[in-house]
């Protein structure tokens, strides 16, 4: 399980994520906005997987954004292997 206490101007808040319950279409949206190299989806991706409002979404500073970046990416590398084709 991922906690991560985020703060973006309410006042900290803890957000859980169980690397389990992440999508394959969390993994997609990601590694298609990668390939974009626009930040709108990724911001949109990792918003939605985090259950915020447009509004904390846009509050989410470089630092944090970093750190729950490295949270996931850390966390799915323990949890899932590619299949081999």
């Amino acid at each position: 399980m991922i906690r991560l206490d985020i703060d973006i101007g309410s006042g900290p808040r803890a957000v859980e994520i169980d690397p389990e319950d992440i999508t394959l279409g969390f993994l997609e949206d990601i590694e298609e906005a990668q390939g974009s190299g626009k930040w709108r989806p990724i911001v949109s991706a990792l918003g939605e997987l985090l259950k915020l409002t447009p509004m904390e979404r846009r509050a989410i500073t470089l630092r944090q954004f970093k750190q729950i970046g490295n949270a996931l990416s850390e966390s799915v590398k323990d949890q899932a292997t590619l299949p081999n084709g």
